[in-house]
């Protein structure tokens, strides 16, 4: 068994226009995270972590009111970390998560 832990996520370009967005961070089909970012903020995400076996789905979303955006999805094996942070971007967002692997 494997667990990863989250230790932050940053903000490097928004997903909205206007205001800021509203991240999610699931993980396996479940959120487990959700906060209002602008760019350049970071959120620590301490104590987020999640035990697993073998692979392990992140996926980050921006919320808006009806509706959901991709921003990306990584799959997460056991015993392979990858470079950190990890970019999650689309054409319209950037953003930056960092986990450690146990």
């Amino acid at each position: 068994m494997a667990t990863i832990s989250f230790v932050s996520v940053k903000c490097v370009r928004m997903q909205d226009v206007t205001g800021s967005d509203e991240l999610e961070i699931w993980l396996d089909s479940a959120i487990k995270w959700n906060g209002v970012m602008k760019k350049g903020e970071t959120k620590v995400l301490t104590p987020l972590s999640q035990n697993f076996d073998d692979s392990i789905k992140v996926e980050l979303k921006e919320r808006n009111p009806n509706s959901f955006k991709l921003l990306g999805t990584k799959t997460v094996e056991a015993g392979h970390p990858d470079p950190q942070p990890v970019d999650f971007k689309t054409s319209g967002a950037h953003y930056e998560l960092v986990y450690s692997l146990t």
